[in-house]
C-alpha cells in the first residue's frame, strides 16, 4: 500500500502538466488565430 501512493502522486502530478501544455498550446494557437486574423485585415 505504501509504494503505491507516490505512484498515484506523480501520475496526478504528470496529468496536471498534461493539462496545462494543452491548455498553453491552445492558448498560442488562440492568439496565432488572432494574430492572422489581425494581419488580414
Amino acid at each position: 500500500m505504501l509504494s503505491d501512493k507516490p505512484i498515484r502522486i506523480l501520475l496526478r502530478r504528470a496529468e496536471i502538466r498534461m493539462k496545462a501544455d494543452i491548455a498553453a498550446t491552445s492558448i498560442v494557437a488562440v492568439l496565432g488565430t488572432f494574430d492572422d486574423a489581425a494581419g488580414q485585415n
